[in-house]
């Protein structure tokens, strides 16, 4: 069994998920950060002997009364040992201690895989939609991925 220490990510921890995306997400993931000062964002950090292998974004504000999972990812070479799961159990404690009882997110469809994670863990499809954010592009610039999705929500006991 792996040894997982999971806990918040602080903003001075960014280079060490370098591995998530190019220099334009870092600089948004960055301002992302610095956004849990104020308790409007919780990122979960995931450490494999004291290496960051995964992530997961809580955002408490953008739906009210609704805690939102973005920015889930678990580095793709130990992906299926269970790091998204505990990623995912602390998450929803912590949003459970925020006296919140629901979760929404948006998954690729094309990420059979982490749906998958989220309907073993009781989340529901509610619809489908476009997901767009501003990532690297060829030389230099910056391009817009516009991402088909599924809408899921689950219910916290």
């Amino acid at each position: 069994m792996l040894n997982i220490v999971i806990k918040p990510i602080e903003v001075t921890q960014i280079n060490e998920f370098e591995w998530t995306g190019g220099k334009t997400h870092l600089e948004y993931f960055k301002k992302a950060l610095e956004k849990t000062k104020d308790d409007e964002i919780l990122f979960l950090g995931a450490w494999l002997e004291g290496n960051a292998v995964g992530r997961c974004g809580i955002d408490f504000v953008i739906n009210p009364g609704k805690a939102t999972l973005w920015m889930f990812n678990v580095a793709k070479d130990i992906q299926g040992q269970g790091i998204g799961s505990k990623l995912m159990d602390q998450a929803e404690q912590e949003i459970l201690v925020r006296g919140i009882d629901e979760i929404v997110l948006n998954v690729e469809k094309a990420n059979v895989r982490a749906q998958a994670l989220y309907e073993r863990r009781g989340y529901i499809a509610m619809g489908d939609g476009i997901e767009s954010w501003e990532e690297d592009g060829p030389n230099g610039s910056t391009v817009t991925y516009n991402a088909d999705v599924v809408r899921m929500s689950k219910k916290l006991n």
